[in-house]
C-alpha cells in the first residue's frame, strides 16, 4: 500500500503489516470402494502408502481434502508488527 499509492498525495492512512505463523491441517478422506477398485485391497493400499508408494500417493493427494488452520501466533499472540504510514517519509 505504502509504496504503489504514491500518487495519492491527500490520502491519509497507516498500514500494519503483521507476520504470522500458521498450521495448515488437510484431511483427505477416502471412499473405500474406490481405494479397492485401485489397489485390490485397503491393506495393499495402506501397504504401499506406507512405503511412499508415488501411486498411492498421488492417488490421496490429488483428491479433495478438508483443511483446518490454526494461526497459532494471532491466536497466542509473539507476532512481529511493521506500520507504515503515508506521512513517514514527508521530510523527503
Amino acid at each position: 500500500m505504502s509504496e504503489n499509492n504514491t500518487d495519492k498525495q491527500n490520502e491519509l492512512w497507516v498500514e500494519d503489516i503483521e507476520y504470522h505463523s500458521v498450521n495448515l491441517k488437510k484431511k483427505y478422506v477416502l471412499d473405500e470402494d474406490d481405494v479397492i477398485a485401485e489397489f485390490g485391497s485397503v491393506e495393499e493400499f495402506k501397504r504401499l502408502f506406507d512405503e511412499e508408494d508415488e501411486k498411492a500417493r498421488d492417488y490421496v493427494y490429488q483428491g479433495d481434502y478438508e483443511s483446518d488452520e490454526d494461526w497459532w501466533t494471532a491466536n497466542k499472540g509473539g507476532y512481529d508488527i511493521d506500520t507504515n504510514t503515508s506521512w513517514e517519509n514527508d521530510d523527503e
